[in-house]
């Protein structure tokens, strides 16, 4: 539930390539297409570049916590 012109998506997807990790931002939705044959580190380093990324952008009381 981001205004548009914050680019909430666009901007996250912006920290998660400086972390190494392209994505696809369709508004404020940030798009995570993994092919099949990744691996389970390579999901790991996926979400802490998101959770990085969010912090970042939005501030740390947004970032997401995954057990």
């Amino acid at each position: 539930p981001f205004e548009l012109q914050e680019r909430a998506g666009i901007r996250v997807c912006e920290a998660m390539a400086r972390r190494g990790v392209l994505t696809r931002p369709i508004g404020s939705v940030v798009v995570l297409m993994p092919p099949y044959c990744t691996t389970a580190a390579q999901v790991k380093q996926m979400v802490g570049a998101l959770r990085e990324a969010v912090a970042e952008v939005l501030g740390a009381s947004s970032a997401p916590h995954f057990g």
